[in-house]
């Protein structure tokens, strides 16, 4: 099985929360795990977000860096390019999503033909793909 990693469910590898064992679960039995470049910073973002908000200590944030490090080696990154981003546009317009959720979807739809699955636990992306025709991790959020 083959894996798009949202930054939703990258986070659930790096911190324990709702999710984080299913997602350990489908990391471990992928084949291939695929994720936007975009991915990266957006999971930095949310550990330096967690801090500041105090839901993470600096030691749990430090450890998430280090984990998120050892699993970016991992990754096969999928970059943003012309059309992807034009069809993300249009993904955008056509699904009410956020632009980076847009990113997300357009990268998954490219690799469809890799029988990937999408995993996500952000709603609006996670049923935007579905109506798209993916096939979604986890089945319903």
């Amino acid at each position: 099985m083959n894996i798009y990693l949202d930054t939703s469910g990258l986070v659930k590898l790096l911190v324990e929360e709702d999710g984080s064992e299913t997602m350990v679960r489908v990391w471990d039995e992928a084949d291939f795990i695929f994720a936007g470049v975009l991915v990266y910073p957006e999971a930095r973002a949310a550990l330096a977000a967690g801090e500041r908000g105090r839901r993470l200590s600096e030691a749990e944030h430090h450890r998430a860096k280090r984990i998120l490090a050892r699993r970016w080696d991992e990754i096969q990154v999928v970059q943003l390019d012309g059309p992807l981003a034009v069809q993300a546009g249009d993904l955008s317009e056509r699904y009410g999503l956020r632009a980076y959720d847009a990113v997300h979807l357009a990268c998954a739809l490219a690799l469809a033909g890799t029988g990937a699955v999408l995993a996500t636990w952000d709603r609006e992306l996670h049923q935007a793909a579905r109506w798209a025709g993916l096939s979604v991790i986890p089945a319903a959020i």
